[in-house]
């Protein structure tokens, strides 16, 4: 609510020049339905590493921004050569923490995560006694590196996940394909990030580096 929908936009072009690199950028409400375009921002900055939470900075005129931000809404950056079809930055989206008003510069400016943000609260909430906590050889519940983590994720923020409060809506995880090496993992109360990154140390140690990404389908 508060939102309007923004009926057009016009590319960043960076110094003007019709070679260079165009982004777009587009909004969405938490829910992930599409709200319009966010046009003439004039400054983004993103920075992305493996299996680790991404940052973006959007910069914009009041005049060009919407009504209000609220932490959860989304948006996508898209990439465009000259004559070339627009790819999504990153291959993510992004969503929003806050944003402030630079009464310096009459802009407003709004942090975001990129999607593994969706992971960083979420905790393993079950008891040390359960399987879906302890995946140990002594429960008989350890296995492939990679499988180990999506079970995590399925039940925790997945359809696997006992509380369905705590399912993310629109939100998959893919089948196992069994391609890390055998580890065990305890993590009741232990925060998802923390479990994944930790299972991936694990594999990598074993020889086989592993990584994890939220895409959107």
């Amino acid at each position: 609510e508060g939102f309007p929908v923004l009926a057009e936009s016009t590319p960043v072009d960076y110094g003007g020049d019709p070679l260079m690199i165009k982004y777009t950028a587009t909004l969405d409400a938490p829910n992930g339905a599409a709200l319009g375009y966010i046009p003439n921002f004039i400054q983004l900055q993103a920075a992305r590493s493996f299996n680790t939470v991404g940052s973006m900075t959007l910069v914009m005129h009041e005049r060009h921004a919407p009504v209000s931000w609220a932490k959860g809404m989304q948006f996508k950056v898209f990439r465009s050569a000259p004559n070339g079809p627009a790819a999504l930055l990153g291959n993510t989206h992004w969503l929003v923490q806050k944003a402030r008003w630079l009464w310096s510069s009459h802009t407003w400016e709004v942090t975001a995560t990129d999607a593994l943000g969706i992971l960083d609260n979420p905790l393993v909430a079950y008891t040390q006694d359960t399987l879906y906590a302890d995946k140990t050889i002594e429960n008989g519940n350890d296995g492939p590196a990679d499988n180990l983590m999506k079970a995590y994720v399925r039940e925790n923020l997945g359809t696997s996940c006992l509380d369905t409060a705590r399912i993310v809506p629109n939100f998959t995880v893919e089948a196992n394909l069994s391609l890390g090496p055998s580890v065990e993992k305890t993590a009741s109360w232990q925060d998802v990030s923390s479990t994944l990154n930790a299972i991936a140390g694990d594999s990598e140690g074993l020889g086989t580096p592993l990584y994890y990404e939220l895409v959107p389908t």
